[in-house]
Order: structure tokens, then sequence, then C-alpha cells
């Protein structure tokens, strides 16, 4: 089966402000882990939509976070 992967990078823009941050074509994500705190990020418009239509809410994506060390697979739990 084929890898997914969502390229995502962290942002800093949170509470109102984040309606500017979509009108430049980028969604703001979190993702949780058992290990940590929650990570606010944020992803392109158009690759989020076509990951999330191959991957639906059964398949594992791999989160290419920028400047992160690690990229950890992820399940989409909840969109609004």
């Amino acid at each position: 089966m084929e890898e997914i992967v969502l390229n995502m990078e962290p942002r800093t823009v949170v509470g109102k402000q984040v309606k500017a941050l979509r009108r430049e074509g980028n969604v703001p994500a979190v993702l949780y882990s058992r290990r940590g705190e929650p990570v606010i990020l944020q992803a392109n418009n158009r690759e989020l939509l076509r990951v999330l239509s191959r991957a639906g809410g059964s398949r594992l994506v791999r989160l290419n976070i920028a400047g992160g060390k690690e990229a950890p697979m992820a399940l989409v739990r909840e969109v609004q």
C-alpha cells in the first residue's frame, strides 16, 4: 500500500488571526500525541484536500513538518 505524505509547517498565528492564514490559502491544524503537548501546524489547502480525499478517515498519513527531525504518522480525526 502506498504511503500518503502531507507537507506541513509550524505556525505562530493563533486565535482570531487565523482568518488571514486562511485567506492566504493555508489551513490551521493541530497534531495531538500521547507523548507531549499539542503541536500547532498549517498546511496548504489544495494539498490537504488532495490528501484527505485519498486517505479518508481510516488511513495513516505521514506528516513532513518543515524543520522537524522526524515525520510522524497521523490519523485524521476531525475536519471542521
